[in-house]
């Protein structure tokens, strides 16, 4: 019984072995073009503003400072999450360094947003998104940038 168990653990262990040898063994033709990586990222942002959109009309017509505060702030963490999944997709090189630039804009612009939090952003007149939005707009990434 003993012999079995050991022979159970070597096929699972070299089954395993060669399961991680062909997943790390990518292959360069599978990077994105600059087509499906701009139809993949206007995606995120397409759903993400429909998010964003469900959030605001939550909110109805005369919501408090606290759950505006909270609206925003959920409103951001998506954002920072939508960052996240671009940067996963991994922009083709030859226009890599241009979606890397907007998208830390964007990081700093929303920590901006985040530092000024929901009243100091009603205050100021100005889209806290608007330099990110021009990169975004620039590198292709229309959706993002709020067209």
């Amino acid at each position: 019984m003993a012999q079995r168990s050991r022979l159970v653990v070597r096929v699972l262990t070299i089954s395993l072995l060669a399961v991680a040898g062909l997943t790390a063994c990518g292959d360069d033709d599978e990077a994105l073009t600059e087509d499906e990586f701009l139809e993949q990222g206007n995606e995120i942002c397409d759903e993400g503003t429909e998010r964003t959109t469900a959030i605001f009309e939550a909110l109805g017509d005369d919501p408090s400072d606290e759950d505006f505060e909270r609206a925003v702030e959920e409103v951001a963490d998506d954002i920072d999450g939508q960052i996240g999944e671009i940067r996963d997709l991994e922009a083709p090189d030859d226009i890599a360094d241009d979606v890397d630039a907007a998208l830390d804009q964007a990081e700093d612009d929303l920590q901006e947003l985040r530092d000024q939090g929901a009243a100091g952003q009603a205050a100021s007149s100005g889209d806290p998104f608007e330099d990110s939005n021009q990169l975004l707009t620039d590198v292709g990434l229309t959706s993002c940038g709020g067209g």
